[in-house]
């Protein structure tokens, strides 16, 4: 996690319905759906709780909450050992899981780098308690302690903008399924296929 991402922050952002748009596919299973259900994925089944735990079937979405690097690795393990679907990654080209993510892909998935930067969507039970703080006189600072939002979010929190930016955003395929899919929604940034380093 970079300096300038608070801890936990980006574990409930929610992916805007333009991504799944511009996809346009139907899942079979939301790996790591909020509690209160899907919000914008169309998926026919829904995990919130325990995925890593339970099996996975058919073509996958996941957007799982990340925290330390050795969950990354637990999810990324996971995706990649079901190797049929689409998942949403940090883009953290230079940190270690990242590298070895890249390194499980095959040459025929499809990296898919989203550009401008996804506008994610804040929990809207988080987004009250942030404005109340706020009309109670705390400053952005001292909210930022109190909530898991750094102080920029908090900012755009309290001016009623229901959105956060992430600092970047990266979509992964595995299986021919989530490579169409990548290609096709190409408009929402660059795609590549992972090339394979040859002996010197």
């Amino acid at each position: 996690m970079a300096s300038y991402e608070k801890q936990g922050e980006s574990d409930e952002w929610y992916t805007p319905a333009y991504i799944f748009e511009a996809l346009g596919v139907m899942f079979d299973l939301d790996v790591a759906c909020p509690p209160e259900g899907p919000r914008h994925v169309p998926a026919k089944y829904f995990y919130s709780e325990k995925s890593l735990e339970r099996e996975w079937s058919g073509f996958v979405w996941m957007n799982p909450p990340f925290g330390h690097q050795n969950t990354k690795r637990l999810w990324l393990r996971k995706f990649f050992e079901h190797g049929n679907g689409i998942a949403l990654l940090p883009d953290r080209t230079s940190a270690p899981w990242w590298q070895e993510f890249a390194r499980m892909q095959s040459e025929k998935d499809v990296v898919l780098f989203v550009s401008p930067k996804v506008k994610f969507e804040i929990p809207e039970w988080e987004i009250p308690s942030v404005r109340r703080m706020s009309q109670a006189g705390l400053t952005p600072l001292e909210i930022s302690k109190r909530t898991r939002f750094s102080v920029a979010n908090v900012k755009r929190i309290i001016k009623g903008e229901d959105v956060v930016e992430a600092p970047g955003t990266t979509l992964i395929s595995a299986g021919p399924k989530g490579v169409a899919a990548l290609l096709r929604a190409s408009s929402l940034g660059v795609a590549f296929h992972p090339a394979r380093r040859t002996a010197a």
